[in-house]
């Protein structure tokens, strides 16, 4: 008695703990996905303090008093009490409502308040660009401080131990903390020599040597810019410098000028820099005391030769999984570097190729979906122009060969006896693969161009037969396994058993079949979930943000699901495996998604379930999902989650029964998945039942791991199923 009470105390805190949970963290998942559902309910109400104006990848906002971080889109109005959050490898700009533009780079926090009277951004971490034309105010840690300048481009960074650093990339400023003083200055010393610094367009030649081939392929990838120099036209004015006086001039592309170029000028003209890096350059000079009086920065920009590149018109031919291209140039061109992408955003680790003139109609390319290429012309002399625009365009996966139907005389053969078997003949196949599997395990394979193959059996038991369809290298998918019972002896004739029937006593096989469900302790107790085998066929439909309102491409297949549920006193185990079997529309018959879920389950067995029979059950659950899909272009590749939820079903009541779960994944990237499922049923006997569900989920993807294309992308998914289960 003392051990039941102790168990049913310990089962009473578990389902306080587990409900207050669950009300903490409700405002959380019905805000989340609600929004997501609905984001033009994304409140703007506030007093307005800027606007997005551009964004690059993950860029969150987070509306004040709300709890869910939603994905920026430029024109958003920022109003006092949000914050944003710019992620790895993202930026985000805004104009604030006295038109200062602020560029936000990555991992950056900003909480947007008002702080003595004045509204400011809080810089709470990562790093912040601003140009000061007088005065502008921030906040960092509490305090409020203002920089001063004019034309001023300043940084804001956070060293590695955490302090905040400004730095000028052009002209000067102070920082002032309000109330207390200057606490930071870019002022250089009295009257400094002026550094004038006169942008002219550099082109330069590109050289076969600046470019290196990575096999298999030929693909190309350019040095990075550090690495190569050039002679530039950048001016350098020295006329206010004592002439004929000699002067160090360092280049370099770090502030540290770690290794710098060095050359020696002379004052009282205007002199030109004699050689630079590509790409962002700092500068000092010294006088012959080798002390430091004038620095600068300046940008070279590595141009191409000025000729045009068109796109005139790019085919893909399926069957043959080449690319066809018609390219113009105004200038002679001795082969074009192709650019292959899958965004219409070009990036520097897209495939590029360099292919001969000859060789533009038939360019191998075994992706598939939307792509978009990009090409640039090496002229003559191995000058190289630049891009031309982007060019869009669809590819699609070769036609595939159909599957065989097998049909057999009979599914029994014997070891003395020849065995024949036959198939439908498939379009466009030339030879035919048969794979006889004996019993035991062992595989035997013959290859034929006829639609039906003989052979003798040479062991007895269970053996299995399937084929398939070839057409030069390329093979079909298998047909359906057949069974075949191989006897090693001649048949014969057994005597027929008649039996006599049972005697069934039908009002005690009425009152079993109507009776209460079983207690809730026993596991063949009829309700969902217990120990049991389901099969579970249905079809579905996918939904992607990224399909730009293409109806054609939404996904609508045939799913086939397998359930396992077994169940230790109240500690369950529920795995299930889910496969696309046929697809009814073109992007579904692209795509084979499959899908392996398995959740740890406690049921909560408290005082009031045994009140009454049919009282509800509630399960807490914790496991893990890996979804992935192939083919689809346009939706997410795959996930690997956490979930976490609750389960609730009902025992059976005059044979029917009914359930239902709901979950919320996470993934390691952030990207999350909410999951409602319901279903009802009804019983035969105690052990087989059959029934209806549905099951539907909305997937937010956060990185570019799990999303088909540019952020931010959602996908939903809804599914119909039918349910045969078998109760053990």
């Amino acid at each position: 008695m003392q051990q039941a009470e102790r168990e049913r105390k310990l089962e009473r805190k578990i389902l306080l703990f587990a409900l207050l949970g669950c009300l903490i963290s409700l405002p959380f998942v019905f805000e989340s996905f609600y929004l997501s559902i609905f984001p033009p309910a994304i409140s703007t109400e506030g007093i307005p303090f800027a606007q997005v104006q551009d964004i690059e990848s993950d860029v969150r906002l987070k509306r004040g008093g709300l709890f869910a971080w939603n994905d920026a889109h430029p024109n958003n109005t920022i109003n006092l009490g949000d914050t944003m959050f710019v992620g790895e490898g993202s930026s985000g700009q805004i104009q604030t409502k006295d038109q200062t533009v602020m560029i936000f780079g990555a991992n950056t926090l900003v909480h947007f308040t008002s702080l003595n009277g004045f509204d400011v951004p809080e810089i709470q971490g990562g790093n912040v660009r601003f140009i000061v034309n007088g005065s502008t105010k921030i906040a960092m840690n509490g305090e409020l401080l203002e920089i001063t300048g004019q034309g001023a481009e300043v940084q804001l960074y956070f060293d590695s131990d955490g302090k905040p650093q400004f730095k000028t990339l052009r002209g000067e400023m102070a920082v002032n903390k309000i109330g207390t003083g200057v606490i930071a200055s870019t002022r250089p010393l009295p009257d400094p020599p002026p550094v004038e610094l006169i942008f002219q367009n550099e082109t330069y030649q590109l050289r076969w040597q600046d470019l290196y081939t990575l096999e298999p392929g030929r693909r190309l990838k350019v040095k990075p810019p550090e690495a190569m120099t050039i002679h530039t036209r950048q001016a350098l004015n020295l006329n206010r410098m004592p002439k004929d006086e000699a002067y160090e001039l360092q280049v370099s592309p770090d502030e540290a000028f770690a290794e710098p170029l060095t050359s020696t000028l002379v004052g009282g003209s205007t002199q030109t820099i004699p050689d630079a890096f590509i790409g962002h350059n700092f500068i000092r000079v010294k006088n012959n005391a080798k002390k430091v009086f004038a620095v600068g920065t300046f940008t070279v920009l590595a141009t191409t030769y000025p000729a045009a590149t068109l796109v005139r018109d790019a085919r893909f031919d399926r069957a043959t999984q080449t690319l066809a291209l018609d390219l113009e140039s105004d200038q002679p061109a001795q082969a074009f570097i192709v650019e292959f992408s899958k965004n219409p955003v070009f990036d520097k680790d897209d495939e590029k190729r360099i292919v001969p003139v000859e060789d533009l109609k038939s360019i191998p390319y075994e992706g598939h979906g939307r792509l978009w290429i990009r090409v640039q012309a090496v002229l003559a002399k191995d000058l190289v122009t630049d891009f031309s625009l982007g060019h869009a365009l669809m590819t699609t996966p070769r036609e595939t060969l159909g599957i065989p139907i097998l049909t057999l005389n009979s599914d029994k053969a014997n070891t003395f006896e020849n065995f024949q078997i036959a198939w439908t003949p498939v379009e466009g196949a030339d030879s035919y693969d048969v794979e006889w599997t004996h019993p035991g395990g062992d595989i035997e394979s013959f290859t034929t161009n006829l639609t039906q193959h003989t052979f003798k059996p040479s062991k007895s038991g269970y053996a299995s037969v399937r084929v398939r369809a070839n057409r030069g290298k390329r093979h079909g998918r298998y047909s359906d396994t057949a069974s075949v019972n191989v006897t090693g002896s001649l048949p014969h004739l057994a005597k027929p058993v008649i039996e006599k029937p049972a005697r069934v006593d039908v009002a005690t096989s009425s009152n079993r079949l109507r009776a209460p469900s079983l207690p809730i302790y026993d596991g063949r107790n009829r309700f969902y979930d217990s120990n049991l085998v389901a099969v579970e066929p249905g079809g579905f439909v996918a939904i992607s943000s990224n399909q730009n309102n293409r109806a054609q491409e939404e996904i609508m297949a045939t799913i086939l699901s397998v359930r396992v549920n077994h169940w230790i006193q109240n500690w369950g185990v529920d795995a299930m495996a889910r496969m696309q079997v046929f697809g009814l529309t073109e992007a579904a018959q692209r795509s084979q998604a499959q899908d392996i879920d398995a959740r740890l389950l406690y049921r909560l067995d408290f005082e009031p379930l045994k009140i009454r029979s049919y009282f509800p059950v509630a399960s807490l659950a914790l496991g893990f999902e890996s979804y992935r899909n192939s083919g689809a272009e346009f939706y997410t590749p795959g996930y690997d989650l956490v979930k976490a939820g609750l389960r609730i079903n009902f025992p059976a009541w005059r044979n029917w029964s009914a359930g239902g779960e709901v979950y919320y994944g996470v993934a390691s990237d952030q990207s999350n998945k909410t999951e409602i499922s319901g279903n009802f049923g009804y019983f035969f006997t105690e052990k087989i039942s059959a029934g209806l569900g549905y099951r539907f989920s909305l997937f937010e993807a956060k990185t570019s791991a799990t999303s088909p294309g540019p952020l931010p992308y959602r996908e939903a998914y809804g599914e119909g199923y039918s349910i045969l289960r078998f109760h053990y």
